[in-house]
């Protein structure tokens, strides 16, 4: 078993987490982008979609309609370059600048990506550098250094040394290297576009990497307490091309960022909150994250992508506590207006949602397991449906709508019970305060969401669960999520 790096005296950890600042890239304001175009021989009443790749704040998806002749049209702010995926029967990456005015038509009819991108014509601002891009992904989805050997990398996962498989993993992006030069080479692409055809191709070798200690693990049927890598394992995501460079293609660096965060970051914040010895709320282990941030990066650009990816995510699920006890930190390691302005204005929106709404009723019982026993003896001869959920878990907040309909659908005739696992409270209040829920809510402490996992074996988050009117569990999957079909009929079933 392989034994995971000591960490600095304490001392060090609470010292002043500042950083040497970036030089700021030039700050402008927000400019328009139009993509417009036209898909040839469109589905009728069809619609495309765009998803921004926002460093620092993940993927916004946008939706245009598609006219009877196939034309469309997106119109969206940016701060930054960066790229999108084009998402119509298939999908392939553009890249745009602010202020970008960029005309795109291909053919609608294929769901094949190297047909479409065959297919693509580029007019308008940008358009030498997305022709360029396009050739890229062609020639990389046709070329054989792209494609794994499943069966082959399949025993290098299980049979190497985290040493053997980095040398492995070396060794393929060399060969990708190679092939990216002769490429660019040939075709003269630009600069820009050849920047980008270098990043869109390194990103196997930061997933290969990310994933081989969880694969290898899965392969030998072993639990992390049993083998594991050390943390200077992960200094590979300690490297970076250029990263102002790197802007203009926003996948590749937020596919970066993410192995960044949850692997090199989520280890070291592991390991300093663990030094600490004592228990920890879920705001406090928040906290440590960024101060881990703060600490390790050695790149002061990655390090306030890296920040702002961790705020966003704090917004997104309403933990404005949080998020507001950090601010110092905050103030003092995210200068660069492109990430910091947006993100306030996040942070402004959210806090204008919960603002004014009353504080729900939430049930505050010792034991969330004799909780959820309580509930079901209270309302023997009733139906009852669980949602157990977190406020970090995308997925679950996408199904609260959803959920609300069902209440509304069987009113007083299901009893809906709602359990938050492993969040801060400040988040879980207000999130009850937008979605406004009826039925039971309970908040979990970590200990309390431990003993629920345990015994009714949640893996993961959204878990429903539909109990009888004799308080017999039914169904305990995902496959009735408020959003299902065949949700109401189950739930009707046992009415």
């Amino acid at each position: 078993m392989l034994i995971r790096k000591s960490i600095a005296p304490l001392s060090l950890f609470f010292l002043a987490l500042v950083t040497t600042a970036y030089p700021a890239i030039p700050r402008q304001n927000a400019k328009t982008v139009i993509i417009a175009g036209k898909v040839i021989s469109p589905k009728a009443n069809s619609s495309i979609a765009l998803f921004i790749n926002r460093v620092g704040f993940g993927q916004e998806e946008l939706k245009a309609s598609v006219d009877v002749a196939g034309n469309f049209m997106f119109k969206f702010e940016a701060y930054v370059p960066t790229d999108a995926w084009v998402a119509y029967q298939t999908n392939f990456l553009i890249l745009f600048h602010p202020g970008d005015s960029i005309y795109l038509e291909f053919d609608g009819t294929t769901s094949d990506r190297t047909a479409a991108l065959k297919s693509a014509k580029f007019s308008g601002d940008a358009a030498a550098s997305n022709k360029g891009v396009a050739l890229f992904q062609q020639a990389y989805a046709e070329n054989p250094v792209s494609w794994y050997n499943y069966e082959k990398h399949t025993i290098r996962i299980k049979n190497s040394t985290p040493s053997q498989f980095v040398q492995y993993c070396d060794s393929l992006k060399n060969e990708i290297l190679n092939f990216y030069a002769a490429f660019v080479k040939k075709q003269g692409l630009n600069q820009e576009a050849a920047r980008w055809s270098k990043l869109y191709a390194g990103n196997r070798y930061y997933h290969d990497l990310t994933y081989f200690p969880g694969d290898h693990r899965a392969a030998l049927v072993l639990k992390e307490s049993e083998w594991d890598v050390p943390l200077k394992y992960y200094d590979y995501l300690q490297t970076y091309d250029d990263v102002k460079l790197a802007l203009v293609s926003g996948d590749a660096i937020s596919n970066y960022i993410n192995h960044y965060a949850y692997t090199y970051i989520r280890g070291h914040s592991s390991a300093d909150a663990a030094a600490l010895k004592r228990s920890l709320t879920k705001g406090q282990q928040d906290s440590i994250k960024l101060r881990s941030i703060v600490r390790y990066s050695k790149d002061p650009l990655i390090k306030e992508i890296a920040l702002c990816y961790f705020l966003n995510g704090w917004l997104e699920q309403s933990a404005l506590g949080t998020f507001e006890k950090n601010r110092s930190l905050i103030d003092a390691n995210l200068t660069q207006p492109f990430l910091r302005e947006p993100l306030f204005k996040k942070y402004a929106l959210k806090k204008k949602e919960v603002e004014g709404l009353p504080a729900p009723a939430v049930e505050r019982l010792v034991s969330g397991v004799s909780f959820v026993d309580s509930v079901i003896q209270q309302n023997r001869g009733k139906v009852i449906y669980i949602d157990i959920w977190a406020t970090w878990c995308g997925p679950c907040r996408q199904e609260f709508p959803y959920a609300r309909k069902l209440e509304d659908a069987f009113g007083d005739n299901v009893v809906f019970l709602y359990l938050c696992l492993e969040s801060s409270e400040d988040a879980y209040q207000n999130l009850l305060k937008k979605y406004a829920h009826k039925g039971i809510h309970k908040f979990l402490d970590e200990e309390q969401s431990k003993i629920l996992r345990a015994k009714y074996k949640v893996q993961g988050v959204p878990h429903y669960m539909l109990i009888d009117k004799d308080g017999h569990i039914v169904t305990m999957d995902h496959s009735i999520k408020p959003s299902a079909d065949e949700t109401p009929a189950a739930i009707r079933g046992l009415l």
